[in-house]
């Protein structure tokens, strides 16, 4: 047997008999409520605050960092008002970088120079070098 519950958050300025009409979407969300509570202590007001996430995830590196979901500024968001900040100094812009073909800056001759140094000058130098090293130490 299965049991359709689901809530729907309603707005703070509404009357205590509202209740949401059927065009809501029905579905999973991924959702942050951060709760408040204010208590006056000496005449000064002492806020204390709740954060509930949708899923455990919410968080997780993976869903933080991917450029698609970006729950960081969301994430960010709720712990600057949690610890009582206007604006938070810090902010994450997601940047998409696309690939780069660098085939029409690179040239014959020079893809040619370089194989040469890497593929011929460069191990020849290096037995050259070490044949050097191994026959001075042998001779001392």
């Amino acid at each position: 047997e299965t049991i359709d519950k689901s809530a729907v958050i309603a707005s703070k300025d509404v009357a205590l008999t509202w209740e949401p009409d059927n065009t809501y979407v029905k579905d999973q969300f991924a959702t942050v409520i951060l709760g408040q509570d204010i208590e006056y202590i000496d005449n000064e007001a002492k806020t204390s605050y709740v954060a509930a996430f949708s899923i455990t995830d919410f968080i997780a590196s993976a869903y933080v960092t991917d450029p698609s979901i970006s729950n960081i500024n969301l994430v960010l968001t709720t712990a600057t008002q949690m610890v009582g900040q206007e604006k938070s100094p810090l902010e994450f812009t997601m940047k998409y970088f696309e690939a780069e073909d660098f085939s029409a800056t690179v040239k014959e001759a020079s893809a040619k120079a370089i194989k040469t140094i890497f593929v011929i000058i460069l191990p020849i130098g290096l037995l050259v070098s070490g044949a050097v090293v191994f026959v001075k130490r042998r001779l001392r």
